[in-house]
């Protein structure tokens, strides 16, 4: 008996497979863990927009024009971005009026309260802001794409 069990683990382990079953076995397993990946991972969004500084005897302002539908990321944060360093705010006020730009998009002007460093402590000063928008696996923007 022993000698047909030398042939059968010969036969087995020297069995040469197709090509074809080995890269369709990869491909199966490459894709599963992109899939596995794509579940798994977050992706931030920001909104990314220029405000103004507005210097005050008291307070630090920027003055941000927001479109409308963007108003409650603003209202549901506490920080922003510049140049990719996190400063706290709080909304002073949210203008009532509203502004519409050359594609008709209506606009909100929200003025913040920021402690900014020096350097950005000019009046009239143009910053870049991000706030973060939603935070959302990966294969739900891809899907929502799609």
């Amino acid at each position: 008996m022993e000698p047909f069990n030398l042939i059968e683990s010969h036969i087995i382990l020297t069995k040469q497979y197709s090509s074809y079953y080995v890269l369709s076995t990869l491909y199966a397993i490459i894709i599963n863990i992109v899939i596995i990946i794509l579940c798994i991972l977050d992706y931030q969004v920001y909104i990314t927009t220029k405000a103004s500084v507005e210097v005050t005897t008291n307070e630090i302002h920027l003055l941000v024009p927001v479109k409308l539908n963007d108003v409650k990321y603003y209202t549901n944060n506490n920080y922003l971005l510049i140049e990719e360093k996190e400063y706290p705010y709080h909304i002073h006020k949210i203008d009532s009026s509203l502004s519409i730009d050359e594609t008709g998009e209506n606009y909100q002007l929200l003025k913040l309260v920021v402690d900014l460093p020096e350097q950005y402590q000019i009046n009239n000063y143009l910053v870049t802001i991000k706030i973060p928008k939603e935070k959302r696996k990966i294969i739900n923007y891809l899907l929502e794409y799609f």
